[in-house]
């Protein structure tokens, strides 16, 4: 084999290559140990020979690279996994813009955030910012960068795949944020899921199409706010001063949650939230989908609303502590107290729904 013909074929098969300026240090590197290996006296072809085979040699590069992208705790990352790395005192917020593929938001393992993904033949993740990063779907071009190589006195200009790591089936990202001190994170997509576990982000919004959500044991010093088409939301242990959830066929299942004010709207979806703390203002909003509240601490302000779907709310305390106002055109109304005239205001309203309010103090 000529030279020209193995560093053809090399620069061909650098495409897991990191970046472009990795895969022209490695193609300058085969082509200066095959001039010194006929500078001692080879011939063209056994200096070629001499490389080895292109496959060994990518092979060698590509176990080298993931070695270096390993976690800094020892924690090896998934073979082809692009990732990125940030101080937690850097980063603010983290915005995602993607129309599929599932979301993880997770803990960190060593206390540092880090933005990992594996491309897929057609999609990637662009990362950029400092303080805001924004992470963003691109199309994966088969080519990016071309790479200039000077050969017997002429320039060959070869095309560098616009990609990184190994590919796979399904374009997947992971945040992983420290446990204490997350920044703030943004996530809208188009069908994608999005769950995010044992995290407390500053501040979490997620907008989704007919992705379900899952947010479990958090506890956030900022705003929530969930918005789904069709799929499901699941809330677990979760904390925040202001908690909004709607989607419009999906259902919403809340157990263990906190906050001062809390607003659920769905449309053909059930809404079940089981011990449920709101101290100030709860509102919740249904078209045919049922609405059934518990709630395990007095609430200054209750609106709930509904046009043929049934509500069953359960209030904290004796009925003395509450006003309330009910009122439905043919559905049936069932009180187990009197409505007193206490501090804290209840409005429940259907058109053709039931009505079911019980005392539990």
């Amino acid at each position: 084999m000529k030279k020209y013909e193995f560093l053809d074929e090399l620069c061909r098969a650098l495409r897991f290559c990191p970046s472009a300026e990795e895969a022209q240090r490695t193609v300058n590197f085969y082509s200066e140990a095959i001039d010194d290996r006929m500078e001692d006296g080879m011939s063209e072809e056994e200096a070629v020979a001499a490389m080895g085979s292109v496959e060994d040699i990518v092979r060698e590069l590509k176990t080298t690279w993931q070695r270096e992208d390993s976690a800094p705790t020892g924690e090896t990352v998934r073979p082809g996994t692009v990732r990125r790395d940030f101080s937690p005192l850097a980063v603010r917020k983290i915005e995602v813009l993607d129309t599929s593929g599932h979301i993880s938001i997770l803990p960190s393992p060593d206390g540092d955030i880090h933005i990992e993904y594996t491309a897929t033949q057609l999609w990637r993740y662009d990362i950029s910012g400092e303080s805001d990063l924004s992470v963003r779907r691109v199309k994966n071009g088969r080519w990016g960068k071309s790479l200039t190589l000077g050969l017997f006195g002429r320039e060959f200009t070869l095309p560098i795949p616009n990609f990184n790591g190994a590919f796979s089936n399904e374009l997947g990202l992971r945040l992983l944020l420290p446990a204490g001190a997350a920044p703030a994170v943004s996530v809208n997509s188009a069908s994608g899921d999005v769950e995010c576990r044992n995290v407390s982000p500053a501040r979490l919004n997620v907008k989704l199409a007919s992705g379900g959500v899952t947010l479990a044991y958090a506890r956030m010093e900022g705003p929530l706010s969930v918005i789904t088409i069709s799929g499901d939301v699941d809330l677990t242990e979760v904390s925040a001063p202001e908690i909004s959830v709607s989607t419009v066929s999906g259902d919403i299942d809340i157990e263990d949650l906190n906050a001062a004010e809390l607003d659920l709207k769905t449309v053909s979806g059930d809404t079940d939230a089981g011990h449920v703390a709101v101290t100030q203002r709860l509102t919740a909003g249904t078209v045919s989908g049922d609405l059934d509240l518990h709630l395990t601490v007095p609430c200054e302000r209750a609106g709930v609303d509904s046009v043929s779907g049934d509500v069953d709310l359960a209030l904290a305390g004796s009925d003395t502590l509450y006003t309330m106002t009910t009122k439905t055109n043919t559905g049936d109304v069932e009180i187990s107290g009197h409505r007193y005239a206490g501090p804290n205001q209840v409005r429940v309203k259907t058109m053709s729904g039931d009505i079911s309010v019980s005392f539990n103090g």
